[in-house]
């Protein structure tokens, strides 16, 4: 099951998700505020997320996770399949994707094979050139989008970070550029460690790039 779901209630549903986007936007307003003119301020502020939530945990860490592949291919379907098996462990039955702010997941073309696949795959489950929704999935669908998200932030520069969680859940997840999986803690951090661990990843504590084509990273725009 894959299905588009108003921002508002995919935050109000995952309270540590929620408490971290909008940590992470009133930083981003505040920092802003030092050399921004009123109008950029408000415009921001426009992209923002006006929810009220009730979570009384704090941010305990990062740490960062990685998986060993021979390529990128390989090793986009290998992260897939263990953000998958984690989901199983953990019991959860859907992930729940976010920018961390209203950006449309389509504002940013880009032409580069693998990253215009998942664009025509995102307006394939409904999503066109406004929408901002949260992107929910369970099953195959959660396996076929974690690729989409994978491309997205490795490739599309001008497209919010992207983060996902499951409903309840204390740790909040982001793949970054080279495809390290971020996991923010704010109860149990021993507990996810434990769990990644044995879905198959390793602790990671570099950024070194494995998958670089000439010394750049290509299709990144």
């Amino acid at each position: 099951m894959i299905q588009l779901n108003p921002r508002t209630d995919v935050l109000l549903h995952c309270p540590a998700l929620a408490k971290y986007m909008l940590d992470w936007q009133q930083a981003e307003y505040e920092e802003m505020q030092e050399d921004t003119d009123e109008d950029e301020l408000a415009d921001f502020r426009q992209l923002t997320d006006d929810v009220t939530i009730t979570y009384p945990h704090s941010l305990i860490g990062e740490q960062v996770y990685k998986l060993e592949a021979d390529n990128i291919y390989d090793y986009v379907q290998l992260l897939s399949d263990k953000v998958f098996l984690l989901a199983d462990l953990m019991g959860w039955q859907a992930l729940s994707f976010i920018a961390l702010y209203k950006t449309p997941w389509l504002q940013q073309q880009n032409a580069y094979p693998p990253v215009a696949a998942e664009l025509k795959y995102l307006q394939s489950i409904g999503v066109n050139m406004n929408c901002t929704d949260a992107i929910t999935a369970t099953g195959v669908e959660l396996k076929r989008v974690l690729k989409t998200i994978f491309w997205l932030g490795r490739c599309n520069a001008l497209l919010p970070y992207i983060h996902f969680a499951a409903t309840g859940a204390d740790w909040v997840f982001y793949i970054c550029k080279y495809g390290y999986l971020h996991v923010y803690s704010y109860q149990n951090q021993a507990l996810i460690d434990g769990k990644l661990k044995e879905a198959g990843f390793s602790l990671y504590t570099g950024m070194q790039e494995d998958f670089l084509e000439g010394g750049a990273m290509i299709g990144r725009l």
